[in-house]
């Protein structure tokens, strides 16, 4: 981990990334035939385990909370999610093993055919998951049969159909009836399993990660990853990682992109408050960004960009990474729960790219 968690890490070239994990972990268990790049032990079965908000950076400042993942985070542990740093984007990236140019899972939201489009839902757009995330996943690709473990409101979800085609979902209403349900499979000799728990980012939202809700809720994950390593089968290999971090913010680093006159000339805006994609005719649009933004803000065109090169129409002109703690908010476009949100993730920083990618063979 960096001395400064709110420094960009502008280059992800570094450390292994999230769209290593999953294709090296299939490999060491025969049930994929790419290369094992992360180098990961040999198995006969692998349970894939997915902590929404669980950054590296926050794990570090907690370790006092979580004693079995503490004796694991050294710096062998330590990766780095895509960018943006946000969950469509990321869970699409670990499951096609593809950078989120290639999934267009490129942010929270997107502006599509003139309308705010929601990666996670979907919502007004059910014909569209598959067609907008074509890359196959990487459960589609293996001939072994892949269970996922989730909450009853991911079964047949946007994001679900978009980035966990090939995978049938076991349905459980918490975290301990999912590890409940993730052993029992495992046990019943289902080779590859995918659990997914996104309470810990609900809660670091609407308090901040360093909120003692935050630290109670990642307690009570670390005693359940406990849990699962105990009662897996042996030679199972338990791979834990994260989507992205997260920063928390305060009232007044929430800049107000129209009060400023940053929307003219801005036929939309997509992406979200940490990762801004402005849509425009305005060539000059970028540099004004930049130049009232300052310090603030990293602004890039679409054509020197370190989301890759996704086409216009998708991601815009120009992309705005804000810097710190900051957030860049239209009240017109963002709504108030958005705008009030305590702890957001989405830019370049070290405390929201790095992520703990956390492997034992059992």
């Amino acid at each position: 981990m960096g001395d400064n968690p709110h420094s960009f890490v502008t280059d992800l070239t570094k450390r292994p990334r999230i769209f290593d994990i999953m294709g090296s972990a299939l490999a060491a268990v025969g049930a994929a035939h790419g290369p094992n790049n992360l180098d990961f032990p040999k198995a006969r079965q692998v349970v894939f385990v997915l902590v929404d908000g669980m950054g590296y950076n926050q794990l570090s400042a907690r370790r006092g909370h979580i004693p079995f993942l503490r004796g694991r985070l050294g710096p062998d542990a330590l990766g780095y999610t895509c960018a943006p740093s946000t969950t469509a984007a990321a869970i699409t990236s670990f499951t096609t093993g593809q950078e989120p140019s290639r999934t267009k899972m490129v942010g929270y939201e997107v502006v599509h055919a003139g309308e705010r489009l929601n990666l996670i839902t979907f919502a007004g757009h059910e014909d569209l998951p598959e067609r907008w995330q074509s890359q196959p996943t990487w459960f589609e690709r293996i001939h072994d049969p892949v269970a996922f473990v989730g909450l009853p409101k991911y079964a047949g979800s946007g994001l679900t159909r978009a980035a966990l085609r090939g995978t049938t979902q076991v349905c459980a209403p918490d975290l301990e009836s999912s590890i409940d349900a993730a052993v029992t499979l495992v046990r019943g000799g289902t080779k590859v399993l995918y659990l997914y728990w996104a309470k810990l980012d609900h809660i670091g939202h609407h308090y901040g990660w360093k909120s003692s809700q935050w630290t109670s809720e990642l307690e009570r994950i670390d005693a359940a990853l406990a849990d699962l390593a105990r009662r897996l089968p042996t030679s199972t290999l338990l791979v834990i990682t994260a989507d992205h971090g997260m920063v928390d913010t305060q009232s007044w680093k929430r800049f107000d992109v129209r009060a400023h006159g940053l929307m003219d000339g801005v036929t939309a805006l997509g992406g979200e408050p940490r990762a801004l994609h402005l849509h425009t005719n305005d060539p000059e649009c970028g540099r004004r960004w930049q130049q009232i933004l300052g310090e603030r803000a990293l602004v890039e065109s679409n054509e020197n960009s370190l989301l890759g090169q996704v086409p216009d129409q998708v991601a815009g002109q120009f992309r705005v990474w804000m810097r710190e703690n900051w957030v860049g908010i239209d009240p017109l476009t963002h709504s108030p729960g958005a705008r009030a949100l305590v702890g957001v993730h989405g830019s370049l920083t070290a405390a929201e790219i790095e992520i703990p990618i956390i492997s034992e063979l059992v």
